[in-house]
């Protein structure tokens, strides 16, 4: 049987990072998407790691492009990419909420969207605007 694969966007620091090399520890071959220079990640050696930004398409589909060639397919997708603004809401320009949303949510949506081809377990379609059949109210 072969390794799973895990793709982790947002993959070269903290929280993404750190389950990068849980996994890689624990036998799944690993690809992770970052900023900057990915290669000074410090992941181990066998980690593919890919310059992407969360905000772009184009990032994003090279990214999977990548992940097909390298991986086949994904065991395991884990959507990390993502920022904080803390402070008031008062100070919140539209500058910084469109930063806030093209990456957390634009990225991860449009990342999800793009890796479900290689998912081994995804379901032919899925929806995050609707419940699934059945579990609406009665």
């Amino acid at each position: 049987m072969p390794a799973p694969t895990a793709l982790i966007t947002g993959g070269t620091s903290g929280i993404g990072k750190a389950t990068a090399e849980l996994l890689h520890s624990r036998g799944y071959r690993v690809m992770v998407t970052g900023l900057g220079n990915v290669a000074d990640a410090g992941l181990p050696e066998d980690v593919t790691a890919v310059r992407a930004d969360a905000r772009s398409l184009p990032d994003i589909d090279q990214a999977m492009d990548q992940a097909r060639r390298q991986l086949g397919s994904l065991d395991l997708l884990f959507l990390n990419s993502g920022i904080s603004r803390p402070g008031p809401i008062e100070s919140t320009d539209e500058d910084a909420f469109d930063a806030l949303f093209d990456i957390n949510v634009k990225g991860n949506f449009f990342t999800l969207q793009k890796a479900l081809p290689l998912s081994t377990r995804a379901p032919r379609s899925c929806s995050p605007w609707a419940p699934p059949k059945g579990s609406g109210p009665r």
